[in-house]
């Protein structure tokens, strides 16, 4: 009984994953908090102040003992009112150097694109297409282009412009 544990022993093995959607990694968080006896909270958000206010208050009244962020975009309000809040958080898919004081977490996608790049022209090819979104705002676009562009230089290749297919996604539309 998670209740009576966390009355008896003031925690509450429960964790606050903050996310602006659910996307495919809830049920790997999730597995792994069963695993290891903590409940998961979910809350929803969009980049809006509104929003992120109501996350900190559902997030305040269960009791979490940690947040992690789900891929908040660049200049998210959120992460500086959670600090301030004196949440233990972890950041999902954030670059380490905008909040060096929050611990993150990331797939590699630079080097996730460098090597798909590096096998396409591994087998000859040199003209190779990136479908992606160029919202500044999209961290992950911004590094995905990083890995195809250097894959491509690596071999010689100046890459053009016109090998980009812009998808003109906003942030949310992304995932």
């Amino acid at each position: 009984n998670l209740a009576a544990r966390s009355l008896s022993g003031g925690h509450t093995r429960t964790i606050g994953l903050i996310a602006p959607l659910l996307h495919f990694e809830i049920d790997h968080i999730e597995k792994i908090c069963r695993e290891t006896d903590y409940g998961l909270i979910v809350v929803g958000i969009r980049n809006d102040p509104d929003a992120q206010a109501e996350a900190m208050m559902a997030i305040r009244q269960r009791g979490v003992e940690g947040i992690l962020l789900g891929r908040p975009v660049a200049g998210c309000d959120l992460i500086p009112m959670l600090q301030s809040a004196g949440f233990p958080l972890t950041i999902s898919h954030y670059a380490p150097t905008i909040y060096p004081t929050v611990d993150t977490f990331h797939i590699d996608l630079e080097s996730g694109a460098r090597i798909l790049t590096d096998h396409l022209t591994g087998m000859g090819h040199r003209r190779i297409a990136a479908v992606m979104t160029s919202n500044p705002k999209h961290i992950a676009a911004a590094a995905r282009h990083k890995g195809w562009s250097s894959g491509l230089e690596a071999v010689g290749v100046t890459p053009d412009p016109s090998w980009i297919i812009d998808l003109n996604l906003t942030t949310a539309e992304s995932y």
